[in-house]
C-alpha cells in the first residue's frame, strides 16, 4: 500500500539523519553524587509496589501506590548530613501517562517545612532521572528530610531515590535526555523538506484509512534456539541451558524432530493436537461435559494426572474423545451430540437409585446445580429486557487507562464486560467468578450470606427488578393471575404453584402501588433459589 511505501521511504530518510531513540535506563546510586537516598531505605506507610517496569529507575527498582488507598501512604527519606550547610534536594522518578500530574513533595529544612509538587507524566529534566526541588539550609544530625505523599492524587505515584547535592559540589552538567522518538537533528535542507513533505503525507493518508482491528500475537524469533532454565523463576539467574524437546512419557511411537534453525512451536501444535495424543482430546471432552453437567468424567478436570481423581466412566470418556477427533476437533458437534442425548435430558430429580449411586456417577439423572456468575447477571438483565447483545466489538470504554475506578455499567453480556485482575464486577466476584490470575479448569460453587445480601441489597438488582416490572405492566395481559404466570415463566422457566399464585394474589390486593409491588415480586424472584439454580 502507499502507507507502507511512505513509512519506509520516512524510516530510510531518519536513518541517514541519524535519528535515534533515547530511552532512560536503569542507574546505579555508586556513580550519583551527594547523598543519596534510595526507595529501599526509606520509611513506607501503607502497603507499596515494588516495580521495574519502566527502566529509568535509580539502584535496584522503584515503588509505586497501585493508585489506591489515596492519602493514607507515604514515603518518608531520612538523611544523616555531615555539617551545616546548603543541598540541593533531587528526586527520581519513572514519568508514564498513568502517572499523576501533581504529587506533592514535603521537604523539612531549617527554615521549615515547604511542599513543592512533581508532574510525573512528564520525563524528568536532568538526565531522564531527576527532578530538582531546590537548594535549602539544612543543620547537621539526621533529619526525616523528604516525605512523597499521595494526598490528592489520583493516578500512580512513584517514589524511588533522593539526592542531596552540598552547595558547590562540581556537578558534571547534565544533559536532558531527548524524548522518546523524538526527530533527529537537522538534516540536509533537501531531505529535511522531502522528510516534512512525506510526513505530512503520510499523516493525510492515515487520517482516511480504514482502521483495522489489532491484536497481540506471538511471533517467531530471528534466532530461535535452546533457552537456559531461568532458577526459582528468576529470569536474572540463569542455569544451564535445556534442549527442546517433547514429554516422552505420554508419546506413542518417535517423538518430534526439531530442526535447528526453527523454534519447534510448529511441531508443539502438531504433536499437541495429533489423534495419537493420549490426553489432549480427552480432557478437552472431559471439561466440556464438566461445562455441561456441572462435574466432568474424571471430577478433577485440571488433573488427569496421579493425584487427579480417575474416570467415573472409562468407556464414555474414550467415547467422547474418539468422537471428538473423527468430528474434526469440532466443539460445536461435541456439544450438540452430548446435549441431544438422553442423559442431558434427564431431570435432576432424586429417586430410589439415589441409595446406590449417591454421588451421581453413572448419570442416572441431572446434576442440579447453581448457575454461573455471568448467567445469573445476564438473567436478571434478560428478565428486564435491559440485555445488550450486540455481538463483537470493544470491551472497555475509550480512554480507559488504569483498571481502578472503572464504572461498570454497561448492559452488555457478561461475555463481554472488562475482566480486571484486581477489581472484577462486584456480583461476579460475589459468585465465585474465576481468578483471571490463574488457571481455573472448575470454579469454585459456594453458598455464602454475602450472596443473599447481594441479591436482597445492590442497587443494581433493585434497579433491574423495577425496570422488569416496568416492562411486564406495559405487555397486553389479562389480569395478575396472566403476569404472575409470565413473571415466573420468564424469571424461573417455570410455571407458579397453586399457594405460590395465591400468595401473590393476596399481596397485589394489599398494594396500592402497582409498580412497586410487582418490583417487589420480581427481587423475591431473584432472590430465590430457583433463580440461582438450574434443576
Amino acid at each position: 500500500s502507499k502507507i507502507a511505501v511512505l513509512k519506509k521511504e520516512i524510516n530510510k530518510l531518519k536513518k541517514k539523519g541519524g535519528a535515534k531513540t533515547t530511552a532512560a535506563s536503569p542507574l546505579p546510586v555508586d556513580r550519583l553524587q551527594g547523598i543519596v537516598v534510595d526507595d529501599l531505605q526509606a520509611k513506607l506507610k501503607g502497603a507499596w509496589t515494588l516495580s521495574t517496569s519502566n527502566k529509568g529507575y535509580v539502584g535496584t527498582n522503584y515503588i509505586h501506590d497501585g493508585a489506591a488507598g489515596k492519602g493514607e501512604k507515604s514515603v518518608a527519606y531520612k538523611v544523616k548530613i555531615p555539617g551545616d550547610g546548603k543541598f540541593e534536594v533531587r528526586v527520581s522518578y519513572t514519568h508514564g501517562t498513568n502517572r499523576d500530574s501533581k504529587v506533592p513533595v514535603l521537604i523539612r529544612h531549617a527554615d521549615g517545612e515547604t511542599t513543592k509538587y512533581i508532574d510525573q507524566t512528564k520525563n524528568p529534566p536532568i538526565d531522564g532521572h531527576f527532578v530538582s526541588l531546590g537548594t535549602y539550609d539544612f543543620l547537621v544530625g539526621e533529619w526525616e528530610a523528604v516525605v512523597i505523599s499521595t494526598k490528592g492524587t489520583k493516578q500512580h505515584v512513584i517514589a524511588d531515590a533522593v539526592q542531596f547535592l552540598p552547595e558547590g559540589t562540581p556537578v558534571v552538567a547534565q544533559k536532558k535526555p531527548k524524548a522518546d522518538n523524538e526527530p533527529a537533528k537537522a538534516n540536509p535542507s533537501a531531505n529535511k523538506d522531502r522528510l516534512a513533505k512525506m510526513q505530512k503525507e503520510l499523516k493525510a493518508l492515515e487520517s482516511k484509512a480504514v482502521k483495522r482491528p489489532q491484536i497481540i500475537a506471538a511471533d517467531e524469533s530471528k534466532t530461535p534456539g535452546d533457552i537456559q532454565i531461568a532458577i526459582r523463576g528468576n529470569v536474572h539467574n540463569a542455569g544451564p541451558k535445556t534442549p527442546r524437546r517433547f514429554i516422552q512419557v505420554l508419546n506413542q511411537g518417535p517423538l518430534p524432530k526439531i530442526a535447528p534453525k526453527a523454534s519447534g512451536r510448529m511441531e508443539l501444535a502438531n504433536w499437541m493436537a495429533s489423534a495419537q495424543h493420549p490426553l489432549t482430546a480427552r480432557v478437552f471432552a472431559n471439561r466440556v461435559w464438566h461445562h455441561l453437567f456441572g462435574k466432568g468424567v474424571v471430577t478433577s478436570v485440571d488433573n488427569f494426572g496421579h493425584m487427579g481423581r480417575l474416570p467415573s466412566n472409562q468407556a464414555l470418556l474414550d467415547h467422547l474423545a474418539v468422537r471428538f477427533v473423527e468430528q474434526d476437533w469440532s466443539m460445536k458437534e461435541l456439544i450438540r451430540e452430548i446435549v441431544l442425548s438422553r442423559v442431558y435430558q434427564l431431570s435432576s430429580e432424586t429417586g430410589a437409585q439415589a441409595k446406590v449411586d449417591v454421588e451421581n456417577e453413572l448419570h442416572w439423572r441431572q446434576n442440579r446445580r447453581r448457575l454461573q456468575a455471568e448467567a445469573i447477571r445476564d438473567s436478571i438483565l434478560s428478565v428486564s429486557g435491559q440485555l445488550n447483545t450486540t455481538v463483537g466489538g470493544a470491551t472497555i470504554k475509550p480512554g480507559t487507562k488504569i483498571e481502578y475506578g472503572y464504572q461498570f455499567d454497561g448492559t452488555r453480556r457478561s461475555l463481554y464486560t472488562p475482566v480486571f485482575r484486581n477489581t472484577p464486577l462486584e456480583i461476579l466476584a460475589v459468585f465465585d467468578f474465576a481468578d483471571p490470575n490463574l488457571v481455573v479448569g472448575e470454579r469454585t460453587t459456594s453458598s455464602v450470606p454475602t450472596q443473599a445480601l447481594y441479591l436482597m441489597n445492590n442497587p443494581f438488582v433493585r434497579t433491574q427488578s423495577e425496570a422488569a416490572a416496568k416492562r411486564l405492566l406495559t405487555e397486553e395481559l389479562i389480569d395478575n393471575t396472566a403476569r404472575i404466570k409470565n413473571a415466573y415463566r420468564r424469571t424461573l422457566g417455570r410455571n407458579p404453584t397453586s399457594s405460590e399464585r395465591e400468595i401473590l394474589l393476596k399481596f397485589l390486593g394489599q398494594e396500592k402501588d402497582e409498580a412497586k409491588a410487582w418490583g417487589t415480586i420480581f427481587h423475591s424472584l431473584y432472590g430465590s433459589l430457583d433463580f440461582r439454580f438450574l434443576n
